[in-house]
């Protein structure tokens, strides 16, 4: 499948249904890309949250003392072993739904609204391309 992306400077990545990220772009302008036949969603760099890091304001739990954007001010740390960090600064599966992105060892977590489909298109109808 080709797509064409129209941005003014951004970072894309092209992921699989499980969130392997299968390819990464930066876009300047309008760019077409061949996209793996596996290819089912795109997203931006600036929306991963990367593991270890707070999903509302992006600190690091090294910055826990900070104050948060939240309304209690407490974080909402990602991660998978968050053991070292306080409770009420942890991420809850049942207040944030979030995608787990894997890129060899590192992992970054992604809101669903900021996931988005890549639309199947059928190469008859006469269209080469989709544009996001």
């Amino acid at each position: 499948m080709k797509m064409t992306f129209d941005l003014i400077r951004e970072t894309v990545f092209i992921l699989d249904k499980e969130g392997n990220v299968l390819d990464g772009f930066l876009v300047e302008g309008i760019t077409e890309r061949d996209l793996p036949a596996e290819s089912t969603y795109y997203t931006y760099k600036r929306l991963l949250v990367p593991e270890n890091h707070c999903c509302l304001c992006g600190k690091g739990i090294d910055q826990l003392e900070t104050s948060c954007v939240s309304n209690s001010s407490n974080h909402a740390i990602v991660g998978r072993d968050l053991s070292e960090v306080p409770v009420q600064h942890v991420a809850n599966s049942y207040e944030l739904t979030l995608y787990e992105v894997r890129f060899e060892e590192f992992l970054f977590y992604l809101d669903k609204d900021n996931l988005f489909p890549l639309l199947a298109f059928d190469p008859t109808d006469g269209n080469s391309s989709l544009s996001v």
